[in-house]
């Protein structure tokens, strides 16, 4: 099915759909339900407050401790100013 020295990872890069929420808003949804809930707040609960998939939260950030290290840790300066 794929071919000599095909990978499926290119086919889901040529596949996947375009993001529809974007990274600061994923951010902002799982930071409110962090500051609600403490760290004891569960991916599903963050998922649906962004409005997308749990597997969305793993695909971008791997695992519960990074999306809530990306969340709560202050922004760079740079970053800040975008």
């Amino acid at each position: 099915v794929w071919g000599a020295g095909a990978r499926p990872s290119a086919y889901r890069r040529l596949m996947a759909r375009p993001r529809s929420i974007e990274e600061r808003e994923v951010l902002r949804a799982a930071r409110d339900v962090f500051i609600a809930r403490g760290a004891e707040a569960t991916t599903r609960e963050v998922a649906e407050a962004a409005g997308v998939s749990q597997a969305v939260l793993f695909q971008r950030y791997g695992t519960k401790q990074r999306l809530y290290f990306a969340a709560m840790l202050p922004a760079p300066p740079a970053a800040r100013l975008a």
